[in-house]
């Protein structure tokens, strides 16, 4: 089982009331897109946040910019956050 530090940014903090947390992950939570199934699995807000609904979430695993096949492991940083936009 893995351990990960899991960081919310922007509306995704707002919405969950939460800015981090550490996680211990199934042994089936390997990658990122896994990732995101689990934690739909929560609740409605996680959901809304990770679901299929939302293809915008953007994700970095230690502090690199992930897509849904990056591996996730014992001791990750994982960050999720929306799109940003410039001005």
């Amino acid at each position: 089982m893995a351990r990960i530090r899991l960081l919310l940014f922007g509306r995704y903090q707002d919405d969950l009331d939460l800015a981090q947390a550490e996680l211990e992950l199934p042994d089936r939570v390997t990658d990122v897109a896994r990732l995101r199934e689990w934690l739909s699995a929560r609740d409605a807000a996680w959901e809304g946040i990770c679901g299929a609904a939302n293809p915008r979430l953007m994700t970095a695993v230690n502090q690199q910019m992930a897509d849904a096949t990056t591996p996730i492991g014992d001791g990750d940083e994982v960050a999720l956050f929306p799109p940003v936009t410039g001005g």
